[in-house]
C-alpha cells in the first residue's frame, strides 16, 4: 500500500528559489514510493473537531513541483506530514501547529508541533549554556550596548523570532550605528532581540552546520562566507566545504542530541562556531543539498530508512 506524505511549506516560489533542501527530501520521498502532496499554512483548518486541509497531489521533475488539483480532505488520511515552514511565527501559523497537535497518532509530524509550537528557537539553543557564547535577551537598548561593553566590544543581534540566518546584524563598540540598530531592532524597546557574543569575525572562517537525525549525527559541512559576509550560512548563499567533527562537536552532539529525540525533533540542524552553539534549526532546517555535495553516500537515505521503521 503507497504511504501518503504531505508537505507543508512557504509558498512555492520561494521554495523552488530558496529551499533545496525540502526538494531534496520531496524528490527522495517520490523516489522511495510516497505519494506526494503540498499544503500551505493557510489550507490547514479543523472542521467537527478533525484537523482537514485543502492539499494538492505533486511530483518533482527537474527541481521544479508539478502541482495537480487541490481536493479537501482528512488530514489522519496521511501517513506522514512533514512541517517545512520557516519562522518567524504568525498567529494563523500558531493555529496551524494547534491543529496539528489534534492528529492521531497514526499520522507522524515531522517535526513534533508541540515542540515547535512552544519553544522558541534561540531560547531552545540557551538551554545548553556551557556550549553557547555569553548572550542576553532583552527589548532594552540601555542593556544591548551594557552587554556589548561586557563581552569585549562585538557582538551579534537578531529579533528574538528571526527566522535562522536573517535579520541578523553586527554590533561593535564604538561604531555610530550601534545605538541605532539597538533601538530599531528593538522597536524602540518593543521587540525581544538576543544579542550574542561575537566568536569569530574572520571572513576566511565559516560555521559548521550539523545535521541530527532523531538525535544522532547525520553529516556536517563547513559554511563558507560569501563575499562581503561575515558569517557563513548556506540562507545567505555560503558554499559547501568538508569538515571535521571536533571532541567539542561530538560533545555538542552527545549532549543535545537526547533532548531533541526527547522533544520530537526528527530532523535538526545546528550550527557551530569553534565549538559553541549558534544557531538551531528545529523548524525548517535547509543545508542537506549543500551536504550532499560533500558526501560520498546518500544524505537522504537514512532519513527515510529511518522512517520505513517507523512508518
Amino acid at each position: 500500500m503507497t504511504k501518503r506524505i504531505a508537505f507543508v511549506t512557504d509558498h512555492l516560489e520561494h521554495l523552488e528559489e530558496n529551499d533545496t533542501t525540502t526538494l531534496l527530501l520531496m524528490q527522495a520521498a517520490q523516489n522511495y514510493g510516497y505519494q506526494l502532496f503540498w499544503m500551505e499554512v493557510s489550507d490547514l483548518h479543523i472542521q467537527q473537531s478533525r484537523p482537514v486541509g485543502y492539499m494538492a497531489p505533486i511530483s518533482v521533475e527537474g527541481g521544479r513541483v508539478v502541482l495537480g488539483e487541490s481536493f479537501l480532505a482528512p488530514l489522519d488520511q496521511l501517513n506522514l506530514l512533514w512541517w517545512r515552514k520557516s519562522p518567524p511565527f504568525a498567529p494563523d501559523t500558531l493555529f496551524a501547529l494547534d491543529a496539528l497537535q489534534m492528529l492521531p497518532p497514526s499520522t507522524a509530524v515531522l517535526n513534533a508541533p508541540r515542540t515547535l509550537r512552544n519553544l522558541n528557537e534561540h531560547l531552545f539553543a540557551l538551554r545548553f549554556p556551557s556550549f553557547c557564547p555569553p548572550s542576553l535577551v532583552t527589548k532594552h537598548p540601555d542593556a544591548i550596548r551594557a552587554f556589548l561593553s561586557e563581552v569585549g566590544g562585538k557582538a551579534t543581534i537578531r529579533p528574538l523570532h528571526a527566522s535562522q540566518g536573517h535579520n541578523m546584524f553586527f554590533l561593535r563598540m564604538g561604531d555610530p550605528n550601534t545605538k541605532l540598530l539597538s533601538e530599531l531592532l528593538t522597536q524602540q524597546g518593543q521587540q525581544y532581540v538576543l544579542v550574542q557574543k561575537m566568536i569569530n569575525d574572520t571572513e576566511l572562517d565559516g560555521d559548521k552546520r550539523l545535521f541530527l537525525l532523531n538525535g544522532n549525527f547525520l553529516g556536517v559541512a563547513l559554511q563558507v562566507p560569501g563575499m562581503g559576509e561575515l558569517r557563513g550560512s548556506f540562507n545567505r548563499g555560503a558554499k559547501p566545504v568538508s569538515v571535521q567533527l571536533s571532541e567539542k562537536d561530538q560533545a555538542i552532539i552527545r549532549t543535545v542530541g537526547p533532548v531533541l529525540r526527547e522533544e520530537g525533533i526528527f530532523l535538526a540542524s545546528l550550527d557551530v562556531s569553534d565549538g559553541l552553539l549558534i544557531e538551531l534549526n528545529l523548524s525548517c532546517p535547509i543545508g542537506l543539498a549543500e551536504l550532499q555535495q560533500v558526501s560520498s553516500q546518500s544524505v537522504t537515505d537514512p532519513i527515510f530508512h529511518t522512517l520505513g521503521q517507523a512508518l
